[in-house]
């Protein structure tokens, strides 16, 4: 199969299970804002949060190290699987204890500190479960991905909305999650027979240090990034109380739908691009570089001016009226996207040619500025700061690495490849707001998106080879 094939291929399988996962886990949230209020949502929100900020631990950066080398040669998953595995394991406990220690220091209620013990054992199995995940990612078979995605979101789905609709709370529903996750740790280690890898745990002290020592740039970002993603939610819990987070998170989880987008491109272009620097292919990589930045407008530049439109009628129709003040943070958050689109292709592109350090340093600056902002936006103006922050950071790191691109003496041409996308969502926009009050939400956006697919293809956005390549 040629690898314009493959791509695609791969994008489909992951985009599909992404699609499908992240529509049965959004409907979950909207069951518990709808049926719990938003002070529920808010403690919900934290837990996650919570317990989130110290999955830099589950990781320390092999997994790059493990996908980069059987990338490389797969002959190398049998070499590395074991040693891989076991460290693995070892993070992921630490990343477990870690917030049920912390939490007993924060002065929460108990109710509070006992969800963030089952979101800590949660998030285990669901990180532990990507040590066989990432063998399918580095021997491009998604499908096996795509299964243990779907499975393990179909049966937190019908086991959550029972609980849920129930009454039992959020203490039931998140037993559920544990149940679900640990679910996907065993399919997951079930589909490695398929690429005749076998688990195991193997003890290799001196291997240990070796895949720790490479990949601590790469770690080191993913600390800047954790933080950056979750700070907010537990820094307006703190000051504004559980209600503010509610209403911040009731948009930044529908944020959270669209931001999958642009990590379903790179987790099928990263191996590709780390192929195709292996082969010293210069050509090649930016080649399949642009292809990616021309994804993320295509799609991001639509998604932001759309939202932006209709977010009153998003809001009012997933949440009902009780979370009004989540219009204008969606309003806010979406513009963030955007750059986040651009800027987590352009940073992964570093760490396929081996070069994380740079993706290190941009995510640090930004880290860095985000909580600068936070810090003095959230006790001002609440979770409208944390939102205006968070683009603020967005744009920088989007900024940043694009420069970095261009000084690696890749160049792009971003320009063109935008301005026909955001003269066609520019169009939509405006179909969009002068329907907003006359047609109800699942009519406006088909149109809206027939629409901006229409003027697209009219002012020629889209070339030939580009379908004929996706066929």
């Amino acid at each position: 199969m040629s690898l314009k094939k493959t791509i695609v291929r791969n994008i489909s399988l992951v985009a599909f299970s992404e699609v499908l996962s992240s529509i049965l886990s959004y409907v979950l949230i909207v069951l518990v804002a709808r049926l719990l209020g938003p002070e529920e949502l808010g403690i919900y929100s934290f837990t996650f949060a919570f317990a989130g900020i110290f999955t830099f631990l589950y990781d320390f950066g092999i997994s790059y190290f493990y996908i980069t080398k059987v990338s490389q040669d797969r002959a190398n998953a049998r070499k590395y699987f074991g040693q891989y595995a076991s460290l693995k394991l070892v993070f992921c406990i630490l990343t477990m204890i870690a917030p049920m220690v912390a939490i007993l220091f924060t002065g929460q209620e108990k109710g509070v500190m006992l969800l963030v013990f089952l979101a800590a054992v949660s998030l285990f199995f669901q990180n532990y479960s990507y040590v066989a995940r990432n063998t399918y990612y580095a021997y491009q078979q998604m499908k096996y991905e795509a299964g243990v995605r779907i499975m393990e979101r179909i049966i937190a789905f019908g086991l959550g909305v029972t609980v849920l609709l129930q009454g039992h709370g959020l203490f039931a529903f998140l037993v559920v999650l544990v149940l679900s996750n640990f679910f996907s740790v065993v399919l997951s280690i079930y589909f490695l027979r398929k690429l005749a890898v076998p688990f195991s745990l193997v003890v290799n002290v001196p291997t240990w240090k070796m895949m720790v020592r490479t990949s601590w740039p790469l770690w080191l970002s993913t600390v800047f990034l954790t933080v950056y993603f979750q700070v907010d939610t537990v820094m307006i819990s703190f000051i504004q109380g559980h209600e503010a987070t509610g209403i911040y998170n009731a948009a930044y989880k529908l944020i959270n739908v669209f931001s999958k987008i642009p990590w379903i491109i790179i987790l099928v272009l990263f191996p590709v691009m780390a192929e195709a620097h292996a082969k010293m292919s210069k050509e090649l990589l930016r080649g399949i570089l642009e292809k990616g930045i021309q994804i993320m407008v295509l799609v991001g530049i639509p998604l932001v001016v759309g939202i932006t439109a209709i977010a009153g009628n998003v809001i009012s129709l997933v949440y009902g009226t009780g979370f009004s003040g989540a219009v204008l943070v969606l309003q806010i958050l979406v513009w963030a996207t955007a750059f986040l689109f651009l800027g987590n292709m352009a940073g992964w592109f570093f760490n396929s040619i081996g070069k994380p350090k740079v993706f290190t340093w941009v995510t640090g600056v930004c880290l860095s500025l985000n909580l600068a902002l936070n810090l003095v936006l959230i006790p001002k103006f609440s979770y409208l700061g944390a939102a205006v922050a968070t683009v603020s950071t967005a744009f920088l790191n989007c900024v940043l690495l694009l420069w970095a691109i261009k000084k690696e003496g890749y160049s792009l041409t971003l320009f063109h490849l935008s301005v026909k996308p955001l003269f066609a969502s520019l169009v939509m926009g405006v179909v969009a707001i002068a329907l907003r009050d006359v047609l109800h939400v699942f009519l406006l956006v088909p149109i809206a998106m027939t629409v901006y697919v229409a003027v697209l293809i009219m002012v020629k956005g889209i070339r030939r080879e580009d379908i004929e390549g996706m066929a």
